[in-house]
């Protein structure tokens, strides 16, 4: 009879077991995919951020700057990208630590991380803002400047008319024609 007892008891507590084993299951699997998400976007705005950085750093040397602003605002980019570089960093050490809390059972809410988070995609989104205006600036500025024709003497102006005289397009080439003369010394 204690048998039949021990069988029974076995049998109800079964399903209470599998719930349990469910839910613990599913928390784990949330929780996976909390902390991958997570890291994978701080990897992705540190990525950004250095790719800025680069980009800075390239189009500063083969533009050239022609104003003090545009210096100032190519420093303030760079700062703004480095800050998001360094809370990046951080945030993967911030992160262990609130790892370790977790499996202790001690899930409170990080103030450090949170300001770390926010400062991290604020400076990236400003790092971003400020390179596109560069961007569009120096391009608009390579736009609007004309080639000096004293450095090049082969830049000609060209300026396509129609036959009744009507202007179609103009511009500038460098192209120096073909030129006559002798093959091979002859």
């Amino acid at each position: 009879m204690a048998e039949n007892q021990t069988t029974e008891s076995t049998q109800d507590s079964s399903p209470t077991k599998t719930v349990e084993l469910k839910k613990s299951a599913y928390y784990s699997a949330t929780y996976d995919a909390y902390m991958a998400t997570i890291i994978e976007a701080d990897k992705s705005i540190l990525t950004v951020s250095a790719g800025g950085v680069g980009l800075l750093v390239t189009l500063l040397t083969a533009f050239q700057v022609k104003s003090i602003w545009h210096i100032i605002i190519y420093l303030i980019a760079l700062i703004f990208f480095v800050i998001s570089i360094v809370a990046s960093i951080f945030i993967f050490k911030r992160n262990k630590v609130v790892l370790m809390s977790m499996l202790m059972d001690n899930e409170q809410k990080d103030s450090v991380l949170a300001f770390l988070d926010y400062l991290n995609i604020s400076c990236c989104i400003m790092g971003i803002l400020l390179t596109i205006y560069i961007g569009l600036s120096t391009g608009i500025q390579k736009l609007q400047t004309k080639p000096d024709a004293s450095a090049d003497k082969n830049v000609k102006a060209v300026q396509i008319t129609t036959l009744n005289g009507n202007v179609i397009m103009q511009g500038y080439t460098n192209f120096t024609g073909v030129k006559g003369g002798k093959k091979n010394g002859k």
